[in-house]
């Protein structure tokens, strides 16, 4: 009984997390200055506790830190992290100061690979239930104050496009899917590793999961997700099949997925699908 209630636990400490209001996420701390407390979000087997108006922070800085002098170079204007895996660096850029910060999702991600390495199988299968859950509200705008349990006091995000302070600007499809894919393709990843002892069972989840989410973009004709979402979903098969796992469950989806964008005049994204689709059948 006791684990029944720490893994009910797990489950809406994770959703509160997934459901940060973008305010709160904004006033993340920059990483390198900070450290972020996750227990208050994310408990493990820790009982419930209110969920904070922001991330709890506490200071990094060691004795040993504080001999270290703060280095004295200009921020940059618009605080932007400087990613080298994105960008080629100016001698500006280089020689300014810039601000990492984390989100929602970063924080997600770093919780499912916890559970990962503890080997919870079922808190990593909640936990990519919820992930792909808070994505398919995200993008369809669905979520409301108080609609699913333990968020009662968080406020939902509200998309609009007609400029207005008081909300959140729309998501764009494209990014918000490829940020989700990214997330499960390093799930995925890791699973591969030989310290993993559920490497097929998550595989079928993924397959299940992905079907659920796959058909649902097709229902509310969010077409250009779904064509990230049919591209990405083939890149790991293909990985896949390399590993040796089945891809006869992602073979009969992109076929659901052609049907339903060819019923949905999508031909283009039915093309897709049937292609990438014949790819994994080789």
């Amino acid at each position: 009984m006791n684990e029944f209630v720490c893994l009910r636990q797990w489950i809406l400490n994770f959703r509160r997390l997934l459901a940060m209001p973008a305010s709160e996420e904004k006033s993340l701390p920059p990483c390198a200055s900070s450290t972020v407390q996750l227990y208050p979000y994310c408990l493990l087997d820790k009982p419930a506790v209110p969920l904070p108006d922001r991330l709890a922070v506490a200071d990094s800085k060691t004795e040993a830190d504080a001999s270290i002098p703060e280095p004295s170079v200009p921020l940059l204007a618009d605080h932007a992290y400087l990613d080298l895996g994105s960008t080629l660096p100016t001698v500006e850029q280089l020689c300014s100061a810039d601000e990492p910060r984390c989100d929602r999702l970063d924080l997600a991600l770093d919780q499912l690979l916890e559970v990962m390495v503890q080997q919870r199988w079922s808190r990593l299968r909640a936990g990519i239930n919820e992930l792909l859950k808070d994505y398919l509200r995200s993008l369809l705008g669905l979520s409301a104050p108080g609609t699913f349990p333990g968020l009662a006091h968080s406020p939902a995000p509200s998309y609009s496009n007609t400029g207005e302070s008081t909300h959140c600007p729309a998501p764009d499809p494209d990014e918000l899917t490829r940020r989700y894919m990214d997330i499960l393709s390093l799930i995925f990843e890791y699973c591969q590793s030989s310290r993993f002892p559920y490497r097929d069972s998550l595989w079928g989840y993924f397959s299940d999961c992905l079907r659920s989410v796959g058909l649902t973009l097709a229902e509310h004709r969010q077409w250009s997700a779904l064509a990230v979402l049919i591209t990405e979903t083939a890149a790991m098969g293909r990985q896949a099949a390399r590993e040796g796992l089945p891809t006869a469950p992602l073979q009969h989806l992109l076929r659901r997925l052609e049907s339903a964008c060819l019923s949905g005049n999508a031909p283009e994204i039915a093309q897709l699908a049937k292609n990438l689709r014949f790819t994994l059948e080789v």
